[in-house]
């Protein structure tokens, strides 16, 4: 019984573990989690090297969907170095790690954060409280946006676990399918993300230009009444 448990315990952990690597979240590298499968597959030498072309194929499908996010983040992070005098190369690094372990950086983000909403506020037309804001909602919604992932991870490798009654029999089938439910959360993710920066972006930028609006008129007020 005790086997049982701790077999199907394993499993659910392999095919966590499968769906996360395929969305970007996992903590184990490809190679780890190709020696894990292999285990479970180790009683069929063809199932086996399907199922590690399968892991590999979704590893690098992840890669590329990620791309676009990471043209938006070197947008947003040239944006937020022209108006703030920061160095891009520190911003960029800083929103990647944002995105990549938002919890493990909880103090450091407010420390950064201040550090932007000062530069911001120093260099730019944004007050610190407002830039503060938009960067502590950013962060809220990147964290909201991995849970909402591990969520559906944690349901999906539950079903497959209780519907899979041996994962050698399956094969390549089952890698395929765990691909193919990794890809789709992949792709919220990505989308939640996408979302997320361009908001910032369009809150900093409304920003700027309102102030910008309001400087014009404010002085072609006053050349008028001269």
């Amino acid at each position: 019984m005790v086997n049982f448990i701790e077999k199907d315990m394993e499993e659910k952990s392999l095919i966590k573990e499968m769906l996360y690597l395929g969305t970007g979240l996992s903590v184990q590298g490809l190679n780890k989690i190709k020696e894990t499968a292999a285990h479970f597959l180790q009683n069929n030498e063809d199932a086996r090297k399907q199922g590690e072309a399968v892991i590999e194929d979704l590893v690098n499908k992840s890669r590329e969907t990620t791309e676009d996010l990471h043209e938006k983040i070197d947008n947003m992070a040239k944006q937020i170095a022209e108006k703030s005098a920061m160095a891009k190369e520190e911003v960029t690094g800083f929103i990647h790690s944002l995105i990549e372990k938002p919890t493990e950086l909880q103090e450091e983000a407010k420390q950064k954060f201040h550090e932007i909403s000062d530069s911001l506020a120093h260099h730019g037309n944004v007050k610190k409280q407002e830039a503060l804001l938009w960067l502590e909602e950013l962060k809220a919604e990147i964290l909201e946006n991995r849970d909402l992932a591990k969520s559906k991870v944690d349901e999906i490798a539950h079903k497959l676990s209780s519907e899979s009654k041996n994962i050698n029999e399956k094969g390549k089938l089952f890698v395929q399918d765990i691909a193919e439910k990794s890809t789709e959360i992949k792709g919220e993710i990505d989308d939640g993300l996408h979302k997320a920066l361009d908001r910032f972006l369009s809150k900093m930028n409304l920003s700027s230009v309102d102030r910008i609006d309001a400087l014009e008129k404010r002085v072609n007020s006053l050349e008028s009444k001269n």
